[in-house]
C-alpha cells in the first residue's frame, strides 16, 4: 500500500467516525487539515450514507441514528407530498419524518458500530462524486443520449421550456432551461431530482441531481451532478429549496418536470 492510498483510507475512516459518532473541535480541525490534500473528495458521502441507511433500516429493535448525525440532518429532513396535478402513475408516497434517536441503555455494542460502518462503506461506493461532465452537451447528444422535454411543473411558469439530456453509459448529463425566474442564492436554490426505474427506493427518495442557480433570463445550460448512479431514469423534476438544497423535498415548489415517454407495448 503506497503512502497516498494509506492517507486516503485514513481520511475515509475519519469521515465514517464523524458520521457515526461525531467529533470534538480538535478532531474536526485535524480532519480539515487532511482534507486539504483531497479538494475533490465528497466529504458528505458518509453522512448521506448514514442518513439513507437509517431510513431504510429503522425499526424498533435496531440502534437509532447517532445523536450527532441526527441533529445535523434534522433540519433537512422533510416529507414528500405529491401535488394533485401529477400523473397518478408517478405519485410519490409520503415519507414519515425522521424520528429522534431513542435513548440508549449503556454503551453501544461494538458490533452495532461495525454494522453501521460496513453498511456505510458499501453505500459509499454506490455514490457518485457529482463531478462536472467531461463530455459536452453536443457530444452527449451525438452519442445518442436520452433527451427528455422539460415543461412547466405544478408550481412553474408558462414561460418554462427546455430539456434534460442524460447518458447512463457515461453517467453524464445536462439541463438546458429557459423561462426560470432568477433566484437569490442566499435565500433559495433550484434542485434537480431524478427517479430511476431500477431503484425502487427513488419513488420515495429520488436521486439528488444537484443544486443550481439561475442568474439571468437567458437560456441556461447546467451540468447534472447525480449523487447516485442513474441507470434508467423515468422522471426528472426541479424544485425550489432553501439555499444549499435538501436531502428530501416537500415538493411544495415543483417548478419543472420532464417525464420519459413510455414505449408502446
Amino acid at each position: 500500500m503506497n503512502h497516498d492510498t494509506f492517507n486516503l483510507e485514513h481520511v475515509h475512516s475519519l469521515l465514517s467516525d464523524r458520521a457515526l459518532q461525531g467529533m470534538d473541535a480538535a478532531e474536526e480541525a485535524g480532519l480539515r487539515c487532511l482534507l486539504t490534500q483531497y479538494p475533490d473528495l465528497d466529504t458528505d458521502s458518509f453522512d448521506r450514507a448514514a442518513a439513507a441507511l437509517d431510513l431504510a433500516l429503522a425499526a424498533e429493535d435496531q440502534e437509532a441514528m447517532p445523536l450527532a448525525l441526527f441533529h445535523r440532518l434534522q433540519a433537512q429532513a422533510a416529507s414528500f407530498t405529491a401535488p394533485a396535478s401529477v400523473n397518478p402513475a408517478l405519485v410519490i408516497p409520503a415519507l414519515a419524518p425522521i424520528a429522534p434517536p431513542r435513548r440508549r441503555l449503556g454503551n453501544t455494542a461494538p458490533l452495532t458500530w461495525i454494522g453501521w460502518l460496513v453498511a456505510a462503506v458499501i453505500f459509499l461506493f454506490a455514490v457518485l462524486p457529482g463531478q462536472q461532465p467531461k463530455l459536452s452537451y453536443a457530444k452527449l447528444k451525438e452519442r445518442g443520449a436520452l433527451v427528455v422535454a422539460a415543461g412547466k411543473g405544478p408550481h412553474g411558469t408558462e414561460a418554462m421550456k427546455g430539456e434534460f439530456v442524460w447518458d447512463s453509459n457515461t453517467q453524464q448529463g445536462y439541463m438546458k432551461l429557459a423561462g426560470l425566474p432568477v433566484n437569490n442564492p442566499k435565500q433559495s436554490q433550484y434542485q434537480l431530482w431524478i427517479f430511476d426505474k431500477t431503484k425502487p427506493f427513488t419513488k420515495d427518495m429520488p436521486i439528488d441531481g444537484g443544486v443550481f442557480d439561475i442568474s439571468s433570463d437567458k437560456e441556461a445550460l447546467i451540468p447534472i451532478k447525480a449523487n447516485l448512479k442513474v441507470d434508467e431514469p423515468f422522471l426528472f423534476a426541479i424544485t425550489i429549496e432553501p439555499s444549499g438544497g435538501v436531502m428530501q423535498s416537500k415538493r411544495d415548489q415543483l417548478v419543472v418536470m420532464g417525464a420519459v415517454p413510455q414505449a408502446n407495448p
